[in-house]
């Protein structure tokens, strides 16, 4: 199952990318709903590198899940990374920025979902956990 989530950043694309590339950027956007037991962060998001984020939600840990980074293009402004732990078999992220006018632009989260019988209850958390996340970008892109 795919989920797609679309905001509007009211931001030039460079200082956007900037952030998106940062590992520490994930615990900022997450932060209230999921956190992370990894010590181990690159600063930016690194090509081929594999990390063991260890999430909690909302406190309660949840086992492993190792993000691999398959591309990231500053071009494209894109990173495409390859997920799973637990029951979730399949969790790959497209992040991407396209720009709409100079100092605006809109950040894509496109997720593929495969967790066997508890896909659909895996898309449902998703839709509202990225939904959660692009609130936090635009907190995260308004505060000086």
């Amino acid at each position: 199952m795919r989920v797609t989530v679309t905001s509007t950043l009211q931001a030039p694309i460079g200082a956007v990318w900037e952030k998106l590339k940062q590992t520490e950027t994930l615990r900022f956007v997450t932060e209230g709903v999921m956190t992370y037991d990894t010590i181990d962060l690159p600063t930016e998001w690194e090509v081929g590198k594999t990390i063991n984020l260890r999430p909690r939600l909302w406190g309660k840990p949840q086992g492993d899940h190792f993000v691999t980074v398959i591309s990231r293009s500053d071009d494209e402004h894109k990173i495409v990374t390859h997920e799973k732990g637990g029951s979730v078999t399949k969790w790959n992220h497209t992040m991407q920025l396209l720009e709409d006018y100079p100092g605006e632009c809109r950040l894509v989260d496109t997720i593929d979902i495969e967790a066997g019988w508890q896909t659909l209850l895996i898309w449902f958390f998703a839709q509202n956990f990225y939904h959660h996340r692009h609130r936090r970008w635009q907190q995260l892109i308004t505060t000086p």
